[in-house]
C-alpha cells in the first residue's frame, strides 16, 4: 500500500521538500510598476538583474524548481543571474551565502542578495534586493513576490547582505557590443560582515531592523558570557 506523503507549505522561510503549485496557481506575469522603477536604475546590469525579476512575478512555488512553471528561492535568483549575467550561482541559499562577497549596508545596490535564517544559524531562504527596501523571492505559500525588508517576520529571520562579486565583469563581457558604457560600481568592502548585524539600506523603517539585530545579539552574546 504506497500512499503519497503530503506536505505543507512552511512558514519559516526555509525551502520544503515536497510543496508543489497548486491547480490554481498563478502564472508568471510582468509587473509594470516594477519595470517603471527598473528603468530609473542608472546601472545597466541591476536594471536588466531588476527587469529578469520582474518577469517572473506570479511564479508558483517549487521545491527544487528553477523554471517560470515553479521555482524555489535559491532556484530563482540563480536563474535570474544565469540568464541576464551567464553566471552560474550554487544551488542552494546556505551555498549562496557562502559564495556571495559580504556587502555593507551602505553599499547596498539592486541585484544583491538577502539571507535569512528560522535560527540564525543556517541560511534557509534568499531573496533579491531591488531598492526602496523591497526584495523579490519565492515564496513557498505565495509563489515569486515583492516583500518589504521591513516586514516583522523577515527582520526577525534576518541573516546578511551578499553580492555576486563576478556578476558585473561577466555583464560585461556578455553587453560589451550593446552597451560600451555601464555605470561603473565601487568594490564592496573586504572585511567580513557579521550576519544579524548588517541592515538592508533604503528600508523604509531602519528602527525596526536596528532592535530586531540589537535584541538578537544580545540574547546571543549574553548567552554565551553564561557558559
Amino acid at each position: 500500500k504506497n500512499k503519497k506523503k503530503t506536505h505543507r507549505g512552511r512558514k519559516d522561510g526555509k525551502e520544503e521538500t515536497g510543496a508543489r503549485p497548486g491547480a490554481g496557481a498563478a502564472r508568471p506575469r510582468v509587473d509594470p510598476g516594477l519595470l517603471a522603477r527598473a528603468r530609473g536604475i542608472a546601472s545597466p546590469m541591476e536594471r536588466a538583474l531588476v527587469e529578469e525579476a520582474a518577469g517572473w512575478i506570479g511564479t508558483p512555488y517549487l521545491y527544487g524548481g528553477k523554471t517560470k512553471e515553479g521555482a524555489d528561492c535559491s532556484g530563482l535568483v540563480m536563474e535570474v543571474y544565469r540568464q541576464v549575467c551567464g553566471v552560474k550561482l550554487p544551488r542552494s541559499s546556505a551555498a549562496q551565502s557562502m559564495w556571495c562577497q559580504p556587502v555593507a549596508p551602505e553599499k547596498m545596490q539592486a541585484g544583491d542578495l538577502v539571507f535569512f535564517s528560522a535560527d540564525s544559524m543556517q541560511v534557509s531562504h534568499v531573496g533579491m534586493f531591488i531598492g526602496d527596501g523591497q526584495m523579490i523571492h519565492a515564496s513557498s505559500s505565495r509563489g515569486v513576490m515583492v516583500s518589504p525588508l521591513n516586514n516583522p517576520y523577515w527582520l526577525s529571520r534576518f541573516y546578511s547582505i551578499g553580492r555576486v562579486a563576478s556578476a558585473e565583469t561577466a555583464w560585461l563581457s556578455r553587453n560589451k557590443a550593446s552597451d560600451p558604457a555601464p555605470v561603473a560600481h565601487e568594490k564592496a568592502p573586504e572585511q567580513t560582515v557579521a550576519h544579524n548585524q548588517a541592515r538592508p539600506a533604503d528600508a523604509p523603517d531602519l528602527s525596526l531592523l536596528d532592535m530586531a539585530i540589537s535584541e538578537k545579539a544580545d540574547s546571543i552574546f549574553g548567552s554565551q558570557s553564561s557558559h
